[in-house]
């Protein structure tokens, strides 16, 4: 598996724009060069998760 090229900051913040109302995950995909399908994985994997309180370690 390929590493991520987005810390879990930037992650978050990703599924938080993707999420606000007027915003699709498409549209937030092509802003930062991604395809659709990492946002709805991570929303998976961080769901409930805000900012720095997810950090691990």
């Amino acid at each position: 598996m390929r590493p991520n090229k987005f810390s879990i900051d930037q992650i978050i913040r990703i599924i938080a724009e993707a999420d606000l109302p007027g915003n699709s995950v498409s549209s937030v995909a092509r802003k930062y060069g991604i395809n659709e399908n990492p946002i709805y994985r991570w929303r998976q994997k961080y769901k409930g998760m805000r900012g720095t309180s997810c950090m691990i370690g």
